[in-house]
């Protein structure tokens, strides 16, 4: 809302551009700048001592030219164009955090394992003691937990704080699915102009090129998105930057393309049997609960209503808009548990999931 509402607001303010037209009884030119309806004028410094009454005067709204390439549509391009890369951006950053997130919750006590092991190697080859690891404070078990009890403790806050490192990755990744966006809006904007200009062939011919382009786009935007979020679990594994991250994660999915078809066939089974049961359950219970409560005077929503399918409907519609927000989270976790696992699997042995420290 934040971003929406200015944004909702400048863009009303773009569309509403236009000026009033001043039509009178002036023999030369149109000499009514800065007159208002109701009061008197002059015409001209020629015809000084002429005055014309207002209602001898039509003002007229006139909007600004909205036409491909005028001043008013490469604002409203430029609005658009920062429509898709802001709201791509959060998207992006809420994908950085649940990775984040879900990374650390993986290889929690994995770096403070390294470092004990390296620690000890040290101290037993300079023949020094280890010091014992320092408490943990007050304030931080206060709001993020004693990490010793729970190996989730605090991980939201260590993600967020990792997350500030990586804007650039997120900016990077929502830019180039802004530029795919933008390209299929300026391409709907040329198709609209075609329906209007063209007739007959011509117009049939122009309308199925550019159903292509949009088909073609729209496949690429699908692929992109893919590769960036995997990008961002790598990212978020290892610390890479958006293209070597794309990279990485793209030859990661090639070495484990089998494995990693299986697991999405059956995540994407998951997810929409989730979002079936959810939708069928609350759409269920609604019913129930509408046919069975009364109100103080004994009726039901059933007697007050000619049916109850339409909130029923409208139940069930709402369910699966919040069951498609929440399922999205599962998504992502599965997701970012298989990337943990593989990069587990290939870069330690034993894998670190095997630790008794990991458990």
């Amino acid at each position: 809302l934040l971003f929406l509402l200015p944004w909702m607001y400048y863009m009303a303010f773009v569309h509403a551009q236009g000026l009033f037209l001043c039509e009178n009884n002036c023999l030369s030119g149109d000499y009514c700048n800065g007159m208002k309806d109701g009061k008197l004028f002059d015409c001209s410094l020629s015809e000084v001592g002429t005055i014309y009454p207002s209602n001898e005067t039509k003002y007229t709204w006139e909007w600004a030219d909205a036409s491909l390439g005028s001043d008013q549509d490469l604002a409203s391009s430029w609005m658009m164009f920062s429509y898709f890369w802001t709201s791509q951006f959060i998207v992006a950053m809420g994908q950085l955090v649940m990775a984040m997130t879900f990374v650390l919750w993986y290889f929690a006590g994995y770096d403070a394992d390294q470092e004990e092991k390296v620690a000890v190697q040290t101290a037993a080859a300079e023949g020094e003691k280890i010091e014992p690891k320092k408490p943990v404070g007050c304030c931080y078990k206060l709001i993020c937990g004693d990490p010793d009890n729970y190996r989730g403790n605090g991980l939201f806050f260590k993600g967020l704080h990792l997350v500030l490192y990586h804007v650039g990755t997120a900016a990077a990744g929502s830019l180039v699915i802004a530029i795919i966006q933008f390209i299929r809006y300026m391409v709907a904007k040329i198709q609209a102009q075609c329906n209007k200009s063209l007739t007959g062939t011509a117009k049939t011919i122009a309308n199925i090129v550019l159903c292509c382009i949009q088909c073609c786009l729209y496949c690429l935007e699908k692929c992109m998105k893919f590769i960036n979020k995997h990008a961002y679990i790598i990212t978020a594994v290892k610390g890479k930057s958006f293209c070597a991250a794309a990279c990485d994660s793209f030859w990661l999915i090639v070495r484990n393309i089998r494995l990693i078809a299986a697991l999405t066939m059956v995540q994407e089974f998951s997810i929409i049997i989730g979002k079936m049961l959810i939708v069928m359950a609350t759409g269920t219970l609604s019913y129930m609960y509408m046919q069975s409560v009364t109100n103080d005077a004994g009726l039901t929503m059933a007697d007050q209503t000619n049916s109850l399918i339409g909130p029923t409907l409208f139940v069930m519609i709402l369910a699966y808009f919040m069951a498609d927000m929440f399922l999205n989270t599962y998504s992502m976790a599965m997701d970012v548990m298989m990337h943990c696992y593989l990069s587990d699997k290939e870069a330690n042995s034993p894998m670190w999931a095997t630790n008794e420290k990991a458990t």
